[in-house]
């Protein structure tokens, strides 16, 4: 998970762009592309960017290909749930609040791999129970990259304090790069 903080003014832009938005009350979330926050959307592209070069993903740049705002009040809390059909994700907590983000994943170095390695009534029988859970604050100018497919939710907002946050996905594009000079393959893929 990368963590970035956003400047000042963009933190304060982004805010007033999503308070002021209308929320679907079933679904808690508008849906929007960065037309409305240019500067956003170049903050989250350079950001990338990092990610790209240090993980040593095989592409030109990582683009976001779908963003949206996220209001929770009160009581609100979002499902643990990944993101398909995507590469990377991001949340940027525009407010800080007491309702956290729980990442979580396989702690494969304590479950057995396959059955035959269980020890009878040694292990739990929810999966859920080894897994290796984080805790995220939400704070104010925050922003973290994550892989999509990380397993994600958030708890129960318990303050009066509605929780604000940008999310977005984005995918590899333009060509493949060959950093090994190996590959015989090579792929342009571009977001339309």
């Amino acid at each position: 998970i990368y963590k970035f903080n956003l400047p000042d003014k963009l933190l304060g832009d982004s805010y007033n762009f999503a308070s002021e938005l209308e929320y679907d009350t079933d679904s808690g979330q508008v849906i929007f592309d960065g037309m409305h926050l240019p500067q956003l959307k170049s903050y989250i592209e350079e950001s990338l960017d990092e990610v790209r070069i240090s993980e040593k993903i095989n592409f030109e740049y990582i683009k976001p290909h779908l963003m949206w705002a996220n209001k929770r009040d009160l009581g609100g809390w979002i499902h643990r749930h990944t993101h398909p059909n995507s590469f990377l994700s991001g949340i940027i907590y525009l407010n800080t609040c007491d309702s956290r983000t729980w990442f979580s994943t396989p702690n494969y170095l304590w479950r057995p791999q396959n059955e035959r390695e269980y020890v009878i009534g040694t292990y739990p029988s929810n999966k859920y129970d080894t897994e290796i859970i984080h805790k995220q604050d939400s704070v104010a100018g925050v922003m973290l990259i994550f892989p999509s497919h990380l397993a994600h939710s958030v708890d129960n907002n318990n303050s009066n304090i509605s929780r604000y946050t940008i999310s977005f996905n984005a995918f590899p594009c333009g060509k493949s790069i060959n950093l090994d000079g190996e590959s015989l393959v090579s792929i342009n893929i571009q977001l339309i």
